[in-house]
């Protein structure tokens, strides 16, 4: 009842706050906040002991993917072979070849359930019940370069009418609303804070989708932020960052680092966000290595609360 209550009340004070979408500053954070941060002789972090996330994923699903991206083109149209030659190929290894390599040339059904033997047999493959190129194309567009915005967020949209249309209950709905919320957030803030949301709970219901709720937690502190929501910033963060470290996401933990410390410098705890600051700051320099780049991230969120990067100044 208390997880309920909860997610319950996060989603209602999600839907609040675009009220103060319309008032987000733009000053230039960044040119106040790199000075104090001279990382060039710092030293790069590291993930340390790999901690992966557990997979879960079925082998009959991860069958079909493969199938679909290897012999269907970009067009849709699907490809009846991989060679020039139109009769069978017989493959065989040659007398020099690694006796381990023999395993190698099992079929796609045994080696996913070696690699995988939780994930369950592998029954006939219909190309055409995978066929999502229609989505594809309309995800594409509207992520895509050299588009009017407009015009993205109208492709947004039609990747989310075909994804709810063909029923589609996996990861691409829940992605369909994530972009609609990316798009439609300088624009339509009602409409982005919406399909957060939407996304969030689509995700929650999706097993190995902890990196994709990571990265909704960020969109939703960035919102709390240009709303003076430190205490719901610094909370997005806080369950956000394990996420992103775990999956060794240096981009992902640039940005909820600063997400955290300019959440913390508006509660007032000046040291805790200094700290989070130059770990923002090393992670940029191992994603990037260009300190513009990383000044602009990190003034893009700074932006968003200017009490706290004025605190940061003094």
């Amino acid at each position: 009842m208390r997880n309920k209550l909860h997610r319950a009340f996060g989603l209602l004070a999600l839907l609040t706050l675009c009220a103060c979408m319309a008032d987000m500053p733009h000053d230039d954070a960044a040119a106040r906040l790199a000075p104090a941060m001279d990382t060039s002789t710092s030293d790069l972090p590291s993930f340390g002991a790999p901690n992966p996330i557990r997979f879960s994923r079925s082998n009959q699903s991860l069958a079909e993917d493969f199938m679909a991206l290897s012999f269907v083109l970009e067009s849709g149209r699907q490809i009846p072979r991989i060679s020039r030659f139109e009769g069978p190929i017989t493959v065989a290894l040659a007398p020099s070849a690694p006796p381990a390599l023999e395993g190698e040339l099992s079929r796609l059904p045994a080696i996913l359930g070696r690699i995988n033997p939780t994930g369950g047999v592998v029954s006939s493959i219909n190309l055409a019940n995978r066929d999502n190129r229609a989505w594809s194309n309309a995800i594409g567009r509207a992520l895509g370069p050299n588009m009017p915005e407009g015009q993205r967020l109208e492709h947004a949209q039609a990747a989310l009418n075909i994804a709810q249309r063909s029923n589609m209950r996996d990861a691409r709905l829940g992605f369909s609303y994530y972009a609609l919320g990316r798009i439609a957030l300088a624009r339509d803030p009602d409409r982005a804070v919406a399909a957060f949301a939407s996304a969030q709970d689509i995700y929650q219901r999706l097993h190995n989708t902890d990196v994709q709720r990571a990265h909704i937690a960020m969109q939703i502190g960035a919102l709390a932020l240009a709303c003076g929501d430190m205490t719901a910033a610094l909370l997005q963060s806080t369950t956000a960052l394990p996420i992103a470290r775990r999956s060794e996401n240096a981009h992902l933990l640039a940005s909820l680092s600063m997400l955290r410390a300019t959440a913390l410098e508006g509660l007032g705890r000046g040291s805790e966000a200094q700290r989070s600051r130059l770990e923002a700051y090393a992670w940029d320099r191992y994603g990037f290595a260009e300190r513009s780049l990383m000044q602009i991230r990190l003034g893009e969120i700074a932006n968003l609360a200017p009490n706290a990067t004025q605190a940061a100044r003094n």
